[in-house]
Parts: structure tokens; sequence; C-alpha cells
């Protein structure tokens, strides 16, 4: 099978993010940056470069090649006109079953704080407004299902790193910004996320399966 590299973005604004555990809907972890047509660039690049990849597995299986959809989109307001802004989303699915071998896997992203600690134990309630980073994998696939048929490519979520906390929940509402960027409790150290160290930075923002 194919290798696909794993990319790393800048720090952007969290919006719609469920990261301290899945979406209990959809069953899945994910983020969704909120972009100038500029920062959006670097990702829709990604996406294209794969999207012949992706549409060679469908030619494969002998079929006229449709489109199933794409994890970067131009937002829209209330009345379905385009906002000149851009969503890119990330995502991936929590937990699920081999099936050929029957055996189950868990897809929990990772999670760091600003300085490139692993976070362990209760994971943080990321929250909507929340400046983070993420590593993610953009991935080739098909599907021929009645829910989901053609060609595409998603930006597969990996690991988070959490620049600035705004944290939702507990009844108190949103917390303000803590200097320095959020950084952890204590836990055991180690840092082989890949993310840098940003500790130190303000959190302003750097230079959103599909």
């Amino acid at each position: 099978m194919a290798k696909y590299p794993i990319h790393t973005t800048g720090v952007h604004t969290a919006v719609y993010p469920h990261l301290h555990r899945e979406d209990p809907e959809y069953g899945d972890y994910k983020v969704t940056f909120r972009l100038t047509e500029e920062e959006a660039q670097e990702f829709i690049k990604v996406h294209d470069s794969l999207m012949p990849v992706a549409r060679d597995m469908w030619n494969g299986k002998g079929k006229q090649v449709d489109f199933a959809g794409s994890p970067i989109r131009p937002e829209e307001d209330e009345n379905e006109e385009p906002t000149g802004q851009w969503l890119v989303t990330f995502k991936v699915k929590a937990t699920g079953q081999n099936r050929n071998t029957g055996e189950t896997w868990d897809n929990t992203p990772d999670m760091v704080d600003a300085s490139g600690k692993r976070i362990e134990g209760d994971r943080p309630r990321v929250g909507g407004g929340s400046k983070v980073a993420v590593a993610y994998q953009a991935y080739p696939w098909y599907g021929t299902s009645k829910i989901v048929k053609g060609a595409g490519v998603s930006f597969r979520l990996k690991a988070v790193q959490i620049v600035e906390l705004v944290e939702f929940g507990g009844g108190g509402g949103s917390f303000g910004v803590v200097e320095g960027g959020y950084v952890a409790p204590e836990a055991p150290a180690g840092n082989s996320s890949g993310f840098a160290d940003r500790s130190e930075e303000s959190g302003s923002t750097m230079d959103p399966d599909f």
C-alpha cells in the first residue's frame, strides 16, 4: 500500500472542534479551519496533487469518475452566499474493525500542548476559537456504497497541538487566553509529536475522512 506523508499546519483558529472526544453523532474526531483564500491554497495544492490517484482507483473499478466530496469548501452565509472565506476540515473515524481479521482499532489523535509535550489523562475540552495546529495525512480513496460513491481525498487527523485554549462546558463559559500559550499539567516526559515548541508564542495566527 502506498505511503502518504504527514503534513503539519501552521496555527489557526479552531471551528466546530470535536477533539477531547469523538463527535457522538458521526463517531469521529474533527476540527475545521476558517481561512482566507490565500491561506487555503496550500491545502488545495495538497488535495489536488492526490486527486489523480483517487481517480485511478475509481477507474480501476471500470467506472466513470464521480467526485465524492472534498475537505475544502468555500464558506457560505445563512443565505448561501459566499463569505470570501474557506473551510478546511480534518477528521478521522475514532474506532473501527478490520473486516478481514476482526481486530478493532483506535484512531484517537495525539494531543500536545504549546511546548510540544504530550497530554496524558483527561483531554482538555477544546472549544471554538482555540488556536491549534494539526498534523494530518492526505489520503486518496474511493467509495462504491449508496451513501458514499465516487473518488475523493480526505485529510485524516493524526495529532493536534493546542497553542491557546478556549475551553467549553462546565457551566463557566469560555476561558480567556492565558499569556504564553496553553501548557498542560505535568505528565510523563517525551515529545515525539513532530510539532514545534510554541510555548513562547502569543498565539497569533502563523503566516481546513473529508
